[in-house]
């Protein structure tokens, strides 16, 4: 796995795994646009695989994604406490039917010690426009 930050930029080829907290990793080449200690807004550019519909029975007739750039757009805000907000909007770079993908999520976070939090959430999406997400007979 690769991750590296200078300063507002950071590029990586992997989203799971962690460096000081889980939302400074986000998949491909990010910038951070706004960064506080309660806010943070990011932009990110990655690579998107696509999709081959003879991977599936249930692909089948529902046709090929190519691969693709994604561009992403995502806000987290800090309340007051120990909750998080965040969501993030996510549009297919070149148009090869990879449609749009927009979430929202919810977090609470509980420092455990040095070092360590405990966070658990909750995310609703994606919410999308596209063929990815079809299922097989629409």
């Amino acid at each position: 796995m690769l991750f590296v930050r200078y300063g507002r930029f950071t590029i990586t080829n992997s989203s799971g795994f962690v460096t000081r907290r889980a939302d400074d990793v986000v998949r491909g080449l990010g910038l951070d646009l706004l960064r506080s200690e309660r806010v943070r807004v990011s932009l990110a550019l990655r690579f998107d695989a696509g999709r081959s519909e003879a991977k599936s029975d249930v692909l089948k007739s529902q046709g090929d994604i190519k691969p693709d750039v994604r561009a992403r757009a995502a806000a987290t805000w800090k309340l007051e406490g120990p909750w998080r907000l965040g969501a993030a909007w996510s549009v297919d770079a070149f148009g090869r039917r990879g449609g749009n993908f927009a979430d929202v999520g919810v977090g609470w976070e509980h420092p455990l010690g040095q070092g360590s939090t405990l966070t658990v959430g909750s995310s609703l999406g994606p919410a999308a426009d596209s063929p990815l997400t079809q299922s097989h007979g629409n």
